[in-house]
């Protein structure tokens, strides 16, 4: 049965006195995806001056856009044209902030499902040595965004349906790192099939958290994002033991 404020409580009794480690993971982890995020902010904004540059320059209703296999071209009705190349840095930016944050998930995601399997104090290397599976991060985190984007263009509501079928599969992948991306995303959907809302609810539960974090610009979350991880981890190994009690699953689906 699925009981969030029992996964709460366990996530306390695991990370007592084994805070020092995970608190590190926080800080590193928000240096990367700030730089990360910062860098692919830039490259967005270098998108939108260029397309405002552009659109500025002739009056619009005297430009027709041609597309062509180099770039978009804009022509207007003198004859005079301009070019908006494609920009390959732009797309590398968006691909190697994509494989960062793919990679750092993965890696969280392990670090906690070795958490859980001990009580003993891990080292910051434990957390280091979880890298080795980077690329499968990556694959992850574009699968999962594919599909979740697909169905957000039907309505906002199958959207969040399926993040939140999809989000066991960063923790499917942790345990099972030698797996398919597709077949952790399938093995994702069975385990939160009959705990959807469940899953939804404890993601809200942490809301008024994350209101105090950002009150405190973020220092709160060197307690909470560890908090919250072991919490979703325990609520991982409760739905995969259920999915396999209901037959749904068996111990070799994880092999």
């Amino acid at each position: 049965m699925f009981n969030r404020k029992e996964f709460k409580q366990k996530a306390k009794l695991q990370l007592k006195n084994r805070y020092r480690t995970p608190v590190i993971i926080v800080i590193v982890t928000s240096i990367i995806f700030s730089i990360t995020f910062y860098s692919e902010a830039q490259n967005q904004s270098e998108n939108v001056r260029q397309i405002s540059r552009n659109n500025f320059i002739e009056r619009p209703e005297t430009l027709t856009f041609t597309i062509t296999t180099e770039g978009m071209s804009l022509k207007n009705n003198f004859g005079s044209s301009l070019e908006n190349k494609a920009n390959p840095f732009g797309f590398i930016v968006m691909i190697l902030c994509a494989a960062v944050c793919g990679s750092f998930l993965l890696a969280i995601s392990r670090f906690c499902v070795k958490m859980y399997g001990t009580t003993e104090s891990l080292s910051f290397n434990e957390f280091i040595s979880e890298f080795s599976h980077g690329l499968k991060g990556f694959l992850c985190l574009l699968y999962t965004s594919l599909w979740t984007f697909l169905w957000s263009l039907l309505f906002f509501i199958p959207g969040i349906v399926k993040a939140v079928s999809y989000s066991q599969t960063f923790f499917v992948l942790a345990e099972n790192p030698q797996m398919s991306v597709k077949k952790a995303l399938n093995i994702s959907k069975i385990i939160t099939h009959h705990h959807k809302a469940d899953v939804f609810v404890m993601w809200l539960s942490f809301a008024g958290w994350e209101i105090l974090n950002v009150l405190t610009f973020g220092i709160l979350s060197l307690w909470l994002k560890p908090y919250e991880s072991m919490t979703f981890t325990n609520a991982y190994f409760d739905l995969k033991t259920e999915a396999i009690s209901r037959n749904e699953l068996s111990v070799a689906d994880f092999a």
